[in-house]
């Protein structure tokens, strides 16, 4: 396919009509990936009566909720359900949202309102041994094309959203996965030694650098803004005349290679900055995809929380209110943030000797944005705790955690993690309460 070809297939899906509607991403204690129309409106409920579709949860009532959607708003609309009805973790009886809601959830499933369902149209699937939803997969597949016509790719996005593993994904279509890949994070290179590493240093022994070991495969460069001028001018050079010149050298040799470029920042900003040579971004900026961030592909959210838990452990499940937080948290660090937290949440159910995963076992400001749609907790952030405060809470409690937490106004389980971030044991404060009272 050529690039001409792949701006083509962009264009006609941009201008395709949108077709708005709910993904149902979760049911029966499981990842679900079901698109459900909105035609203008669409009715939920148990066992599709009276026209309504069909959630098959016991905990969702025959005909549970109407919803919406005017082009503009969504209406949501609870027909007098006996569990309720929540958005974004509100309960709600009936109600627009000028802007869309990120999650609703009925009895234990949980859907997720979508403006145009064509661009989530398609399985979250397992590549790579790694979970990849519709849009990544499509991504994936532009950067194959891309590799049949380009021997360079540039790929922009936060960190944690997958841009090494699309640069793979070219890699293994333009060189082949034989082939070396060798990856160079430009902003981390030790001060005075990017020519050496790059280019290779004749000086004290053989020629070596990364751009040779990269010769018959890819070089991926993270953040070459962060070069000095000189070095990326050196860069330009090898890229032009495909040879590199060793420091110290005194004849270029040869090099074949394919080069990914993958970039956090703007690269129009960095050239107003004067951080990125013009000519190296002629060089280098074309093709460029973009990888958009997980909080924009929540279909793969379930999925790489199911995968994470019972990779980390066989048999570990997750509530539906842990994957209700996941989905209207932030996540700035993306799927990296995520999968960290995950751990932590699973760590601390085993501690209270649970294998499923609860929602309150999700850290308060993990994956925190600015300005949270999730309802703020009534409870005070154990990161406003004093230890003077909780030493006093746990003698009064006699080291019994849930009413130490309850006079401290958090959450057991966060007063749990505090005390072993802070190395407390809570027993000794029973015995201190033992010594008072005797």
């Amino acid at each position: 396919m050529s690039e001409s070809s792949v701006d083509d297939a962009d264009t006609q899906e941009r201008d395709a009509t949108p077709q708005p509607g709910l993904l149902q991403v979760w049911s029966k204690g499981g990842p679900a990936h079901r698109a459900l129309p909105c035609a203008p409106e669409l009715f939920l409920g148990r066992d599709g009566e009276r026209g309504a579709v069909a959630l098959g949860d016991r905990r969702v009532s025959r005909r549970h909720c109407r919803v919406k959607f005017d082009g503009a708003a969504w209406l949501v609309d609870d027909l007098g359900s006996s569990n309720g009805t929540f958005v974004d973790g509100n309960r709600v009886s009936t109600k627009l949202f000028t802007r869309p809601p990120r999650v609703l959830r009925l009895g234990h499933c949980l859907l997720v309102p979508v403006a145009d369902l064509a661009k989530v149209a398609g399985r979250v699937e397992t590549q790579d041994d790694a979970v990849a939803g519709p849009r990544l997969r499509r991504l994936l597949a532009r950067a194959r094309d891309f590799a049949a016509v380009s021997d360079t790719l540039l790929i922009r996005g936060e960190a944690g959203v997958g841009k090494r593993r699309i640069a793979r994904a070219f890699h293994h279509r333009a060189a082949g996965p034989g082939r070396p890949f060798v990856e160079v994070d430009c902003a981390n290179l030790p001060e005075g030694t990017a020519e050496r590493l790059l280019f290779g240093a004749r000086v004290g022994g053989p020629e070596f650098g990364y751009m040779l070991a990269a010769d018959g495969g890819t070089l991926l460069l993270s953040e070459p803004g962060a070069l000095d001028d000189r070095v990326q001018r050196r860069l330009l050079r090898a890229l032009e005349t495909r040879a590199v010149l060793a420091v110290g050298g005194a004849r270029p040799r040869p090099v074949d290679l394919r080069l990914c470029v993958t970039t956090r920042h703007d690269p129009r900003q960095q050239l107003r900055e004067r951080r990125l040579r013009q000519d190296l971004y002629v060089r280098v900026g074309r093709p460029e995809l973009e990888v958009p961030p997980l909080r924009e592909r929540v279909e793969e959210i379930p999925c790489l929380i199911q995968r994470a838990l019972r990779l980390a452990r066989p048999g570990t499940g997750a509530h539906a209110s842990l994957v209700e937080r996941c989905l209207l948290r932030h996540w700035p660090g993306n799927t990296r943030e995520l999968l960290a937290e995950l751990e932590d949440a699973r760590r601390h159910a085993r501690r209270d000797g649970r294998d499923e995963v609860r929602g309150d076992d999700l850290d308060e400001l993990a994956g925190r944005r600015p300005e949270s749609r999730e309802p703020a907790s009534p409870r005070r952030r154990a990161s406003t705790l004093r230890r003077a405060a909780v030493e006093n809470a746990l003698v009064e409690a006699g080291g019994e955690l849930s009413r130490a937490a309850k006079l401290l106004g958090v959450h057991r389980s966060q007063l749990r993690r505090w005390l072993a971030r802070k190395g407390m044991d809570p027993v000794a404060y029973a015995r201190s309460n033992e010594r008072q009272t005797s």
